[in-house]
C-alpha cells in the first residue's frame, strides 16, 4: 500500500504537475493508494481550554466570547481596535510553494483600496520576508509582519483574525486550515491537497453550505478577487458568517477518524502480504 496525507493530493500525485518524474509509477500503482488527512489533538488546539487566549470560547458562545481576542491581537499588532474591519491572518512558512507570490500583489492592491486588517506571523525566504515587511511599513494603520516563530502568537492569531489565508500552489494536507476552523476563523484557500478535501466554499448565500472561501486559478487575481469577495462577507453577510464559523468550529478535525482508516489500510496490507506468500 502507499499513502498520503489528503484525499485529493493521492490523487494530484498521479499527474506530472504534482508528481513529477514519480507521477507514472504512482498511476500504475493508483489502486494501493489511499490519501488520509491528517488530524488535530483536539485537547491542545481547544479555545475553550487554551491558556494562550485572553478570553475562551466554543462553538456556542463563539459570537460573545470571541471578540475579546480580536480586540487583543489588534492591540499587540498596534491596529485599530475595530470590530467592524475584517483582520485577514496568516502563520505560515514563508516559502513560494505557499502562494505568497501570489498573495502579495493582491493584499497589497486590497490594502490601498480599501479597509481591512492584516497580520502576518512567519519566517522563510528572505525576499518573501522583506515583501511582507514592506507591506508592514508601507501599510503601518493596517498591516503589521511578525518575522519570527512564535507558538502563542500563532494562537491568538488563529482565535482572533477573521479571515485565514492560505493561497498555497500545493498543499499535501495543511493544518493552519484546520486549526483556523476550530478557532473560528474562515480559510481563505487554493482548492488543492488537503485544502480542497477540509474547506467547504461558501454557498454565496445564507450559508447552507460553506466553511470558508476557495479559488482555484494560480494568479494574483483569483486571490485578490476571493478576498474582495470574503470582505464584502464580513461587512454585509453578519449571519451567514457566524453560520460558517459555528460549522467550522464543529468540524471533526480529530485524528478519530484518520486513525481508523489508517488500521483499516494496515489491514488491506497485511491481507495482500498474506495473498502473495500463499
Amino acid at each position: 500500500m502507499i499513502s498520503t496525507v489528503s484525499p485529493r493530493y493521492a490523487q494530484e500525485i498521479q499527474y506530472p504537475y504534482a508528481g513529477y518524474a514519480l507521477a507514472p509509477l504512482i498511476a500504475r500503482r493508483a489502486a494501493d493508494m489511499r490519501g488520509i488527512l491528517n488530524g488535530l489533538d483536539c485537547e491542545l488546539w481547544n479555545p475553550a481550554t487554551d491558556p494562550k487566549l485572553v478570553n475562551n470560547y466554543d462553538a456556542e458562545s463563539f459570537r460573545d466570547e470571541r471578540p475579546p481576542n480580536k480586540r487583543r491581537l489588534q492591540s499587540f499588532a498596534r491596529l485599530p481596535l475595530r470590530q467592524d474591519l475584517a483582520l485577514v491572518g496568516i502563520v505560515s512558512r514563508l516559502a513560494a510553494q505557499k502562494g505568497f507570490d501570489l498573495a502579495l500583489p493582491a493584499l497589497r492592491n486590497i490594502l490601498g483600496a480599501r479597509d481591512m486588517q492584516l497580520v502576518v506571523l512567519g519566517t522563510g525566504e528572505p525576499e518573501i520576508e522583506q515583501a511582507f515587511w514592506q507591506l508592514d511599513q508601507d501599510f503601518g494603520d493596517k498591516a503589521r509582519a511578525f518575522l519570527q516563530f512564535d507558538g502563542a502568537l500563532a494562537q491568538q492569531i488563529y482565535a482572533g483574525c477573521d479571515i485565514f489565508l492560505m493561497p498555497s500552489h500545493f498543499e499535501p494536507c495543511g493544518m493552519g486550515q484546520m486549526m483556523a476552523m476550530r478557532y473560528g476563523a474562515l480559510p481563505l484557500v487554493r482548492e488543492t491537497g488537503g485544502l480542497a478535501d477540509t474547506v467547504i466554499n461558501y454557498d454565496d448565500a445564507d450559508a447552507d453550505a460553506g466553511t470558508g472561501f476557495v479559488f482555484h486559478w494560480q494568479e494574483a487575481q483569483a486571490v485578490e478577487g476571493t478576498l474582495h469577495w470574503a470582505l464584502d462577507v464580513y461587512a454585509e453577510r453578519p449571519d451567514a458568517w457566524r453560520r460558517m464559523q459555528r460549522r467550522g468550529m464543529k468540524t471533526d478535525f480529530s485524528w478519530r477518524k484518520s486513525a481508523g482508516e489508517y488500521v483499516e489500510m494496515y489491514q488491506q496490507a497485511c491481507a495482500k502480504a498474506v495473498s502473495r506468500a500463499g
